[in-house]
């Protein structure tokens, strides 16, 4: 798990008083994303995303932009997922080696 001091090196820009740990999982949120109390944070939610339902990040895992993991959905290792301005299937997959899209925008 990352340390605060990690996290702002990471995002340099924001600042130190808008993340919080997530009470379950201990992971890092920015103040504009949201996660619901269910969810499972071990990783890192920002920008205007939202984690809710049963779902999990963990490890290094990040969820940014519009994208909404919610569900079972399980983000892990080090995978990015992030949407913005999709009408469907707002998902980007992101990995150490490759990455995925199943969305087109219209």
């Amino acid at each position: 798990m990352k340390t605060l001091e990690e996290i702002m090196q990471m995002f340099p820009s924001t600042e130190k008083e808008k993340w919080s740990q997530h009470s379950n999982g201990k992971g890092w949120v920015y103040i504009t994303a949201k996660v619901s109390p269910s969810a499972f944070v071990e990783g890192v939610v920002f920008d205007n995303a939202q984690v809710y339902g049963d779902a999990r990040v963990f490890g290094n895992a990040r969820v940014s932009g519009d994208a909404q993991v919610y569900g079972d959905a399980q983000v892990s290792g080090n995978a990015w997922v992030f949407g913005n301005a999709w009408k469907t299937s707002p998902l980007h997959i992101q990995g150490g080696r490759h990455s995925a899209s199943n969305a087109r925008k219209e």
